[in-house]
């Protein structure tokens, strides 16, 4: 398994598997929007960024981003997306992907590295317990545009 930034991966080779992990939210997502998010994560100045999982071919992304934060004096990393193919899970690809996260996080001098999940990713839920610690926020969204 090897990590690369997404520099060294291709529309075609993202696309499906951003569109498997969108699952029932696909219809949120048009040809244009994906193009614009790829194209996001490909350049280097973006502040969106991402890594790609490799096993022979594509098996997972971790799409992220750095913030400044109002609970210490260094930046915080947020971990928006992160998807493993089917084929791959339970292989320790997800939790070497938010690991290299944390590693890019800590080299940029972030002091947090947090996410979230759905509340039913239960699967997902038993694997970032055993290497983060659970939070006890409940989320709000406001609908902008």
């Amino acid at each position: 398994m090897r990590f690369t930034s997404f520099a060294d991966l291709n529309f075609s080779q993202w696309e499906p598997m951003w569109l498997d992990y969108a699952g029932d939210r696909r219809s949120e997502l048009s040809r244009e929007l994906n193009e614009i998010t790829f194209s996001r994560l490909q350049t280097q100045t973006s502040e969106l960024q991402g890594l790609a999982a490799w096993h022979e071919e594509p098996v997972g992304f971790a799409h992220f981003f750095f913030h400044p934060s109002t609970w210490s004096r260094t930046q915080e990393c947020y971990l928006q997306d992160i998807y493993v193919s089917p084929s791959a899970r339970g292989t320790g690809i997800g939790r070497n992907l938010i690991l290299e996260v944390a590693k890019t996080a800590r080299e940029q001098d972030c002091t947090v590295l947090h996410w979230r999940t759905r509340s039913a990713n239960i699967k997902a839920q038993a694997m970032y317990e055993k290497i983060a610690r659970r939070l006890d926020y409940v989320e709000f969204e406001i609908g902008l545009g």
